[in-house]
Parts: C-alpha cells; structure tokens; sequence
C-alpha cells in the first residue's frame, strides 16, 4: 500500500514537472522558430534539460506495467543510463558553450531569467539522482529474457497514447504558466476561466484513469473506467461549449487576453489552440463510454 501511494504521489509531482518542461520547450522553439532558429546551437543544452523529466515520465509509467522483475530491473537500469548520459550531456555542453558565446557569463538570460546557470543546476541534480538509482540497483543481476513477438497495432496505439500524453503536458505547463501570465482584468474572465480548466482536463483524466486502474478491483474496474469516463465527457462538453460560447460573443477574446497560451493561433490568425484542447479533452472520455456501451450492448445480446 506504502508503494503505491508513494508511486502515485511520485507520477503526480513528476507529471506537473514534465508538463512544465514540454511547455517550456515548445514555448522555447517556437519563439527561436520565428527568429530563424538563430541561438538553436547555444540551446541544445536546455532542450536536452527539458527532455529529461518527460522520458523521466514516461519510462516510469513503462516500467510499472512490466511484471517481470527482471524485465522491470533491467528497464530502470537502462533507462537511468540513458537519463544520465542526457543531463550529462546538457552539463558539459552547457558549461562549455557558456565560455565559447557568452563570455564566461552564466546569467545571460534569454529563456529564463538565470540561464544558462539554473539548468546547470538541474543538470547537476538529475545526474546525482540517476547516479543514485543505479548505485542503488548496481548488485542486482540482471537474467536474460527471449524477447516477445512485436505487435504492430500495438505499437501505433502507444505511439498514439504518447502523442496525447504530450500534448496533455503542454496544456497541462500552460496552465501552470498561466499563474504568471494571466490576464488580471474581469474583462473576459468568463472566457478565460473555462479555457483554463479545459488545459488540465487531459492531464487529470490520464492521472485518474492510472489511479482507478491502479487501485479498483478486477470486478470494478470496467465500472469505475465508465463512471471516470462519464464524468470527463460531461466535464469537457460543459467547458468547451462555455468556452465557444464566449468565443463566439467575444471574438477577440483570445488574442486579447490568451496569446501567451496560444501563440500559434496569434501566429497564424487561426482559432486552432481551443479546437485542439476542445478535441483533446472530449475525445478520450467519448471514447472510454462509447466501448463500454458497445461492449455491454453485445454482451446483452448474447
């Protein structure tokens, strides 16, 4: 029990920080985008900072599904090699282009107020960590496995499943931006408030749904998913028709009050950002409740 709610505790508060890091990196290279990628080469190390706690997540998640211990093991060994070998990468390329095109200047700015110091910081903290963790499994031996057969399906569905999940982090670091750039103004508070609910509806399904399926019952679980999947559809329709509604009165609302949050709508003069948002947060529940009546319907019919 102690493992799972320290499991869960850990997804949680490493799933915020991902989310932070895809935002930042989207917000990073979409602004060096519009400037002809002119400082790529001076932030190749704050991307590879920025990778890190999101193959952090996802490599986490990964490993838990696993029941083999051995598999299990071998997976967090490799993983932390790899996590390791990235930060510290980011930390020497860092350090050295510091001196190569700022001058020795580690508090630049630019991205972040104390760039390129603060990720030598993280860098320096990520690599203590992995180091920890493999001095922790160095004793364990690892048995060789026969790999399984590849399933192609498969592989789409995860690769599918990753694209949400980085899109859910995206949305998911807007909102947590949001607190520093939020418009203060009542002017279109009742605009921006279901806009800002729908950028962590993703993000909350995806934590409920490892939460229900970690902890219901084998009895329960098709229930609870159904009942998760229910209250998220009714959620997402409520703020997306709240959030087109006011769109449609205010048309400018976004542009007035919400370009930090959706720089490529301002970009391209498209209302893309709540489309996509809208879409992300609908369609997984619709999906979850539609094969539940699917599958319950056939079943009735047998």
């Amino acid at each position: 029990m102690k493992t799972k709610t320290l499991f869960t505790v850990t997804n949680i508060l490493l799933f915020f920080f991902a989310g932070i890091a895809t935002h930042f990196f989207v917000m990073v290279i979409f602004t060096d985008a519009i400037n002809d990628f002119r400082a790529f080469i001076d932030y190749i190390p704050l991307y590879l900072t920025l990778i890190v706690p999101i193959y952090a997540l996802i490599a986490l998640n990964r490993i838990v599904k696993v029941k083999s211990d051995n598999i299990k093991l071998r997976k967090i060994k490799n993983s932390s090699i790899v996590l390791l070998s990235l930060s510290a990468l980011a930390l020497v390329y860092g350090f050295i282009n510091t001196f190569v095109s700022f001058g020795g200047n580690f508090l630049v700015g630019g991205p972040a107020k104390y760039f390129p110091l603060s990720f030598m910081l993280l860098d320096a903290a990520f690599i203590f960590v992995f180091i920890y963790v493999l001095i922790i499994f160095r004793k364990e031996k690892i048995e060789k496995e026969q790999g399984g057969d590849v399933c192609f399906k498969r592989i789409i569905v995860d690769v599918l499943k990753h694209l949400y999940l980085l899109f859910a982090l995206y949305f998911l670091g807007t909102f947590a931006f949001a607190f520093y750039a939020f418009d203060l103004s009542a002017k279109h508070v009742l605009g921006t408030l279901p806009t800002y609910l729908l950028f962590i509806v993703p993000s909350l399904f995806i934590i409920a749904s490892k939460i229900v399926k970690g902890e219901a019952s084998e009895g329960q679980y098709s229930k609870a998913r159904f009942v998760l999947g229910l209250v998220g559809l009714i959620t997402s329709v409520v703020l997306s028709a709240w959030m087109f509604i006011y769109l449609a009165l205010k048309p400018n609302f976004i542009v007035e009050a919400m370009t930090a949050s959706f720089p490529l709508t301002f970009a391209i003069s498209l209302s893309i950002g709540p489309i996509l948002i809208s879409l992300l947060s609908v369609i997984p529940p619709l999906y979850v409740v539609v094969s539940h009546l699917v599958k319950r319907f056939s079943n009735m019919k047998k």
